[in-house]
């Protein structure tokens, strides 16, 4: 038998940038090389990761963020 959890987001959870964000991932993923207002951008993705909404995969300028 296999289990699949799946989390459960609300529309109303995320606000301001966060949310923005959070949408831009809905078709691709974003790397963190190419991001260029990095310092506030890298902190929201940071805080999404902590929330469990995104993954965060490589290290450097490999990293990569997706839903």
């Amino acid at each position: 038998m296999i289990n699949i959890c799946l989390a459960i987001i609300e529309k109303n959870t995320l606000e301001g940038d966060e949310s923005v964000i959070f949408n831009l991932l809905d078709t691709k993923s974003m790397s963190s090389f190419a991001i260029v207002k990095k310092s506030k951008v890298i902190s929201i993705l940071n805080h999404l990761v902590e929330q469990d909404y995104i993954e965060k995969t490589g290290n450097g300028r490999g990293t990569k963020y997706q839903r």
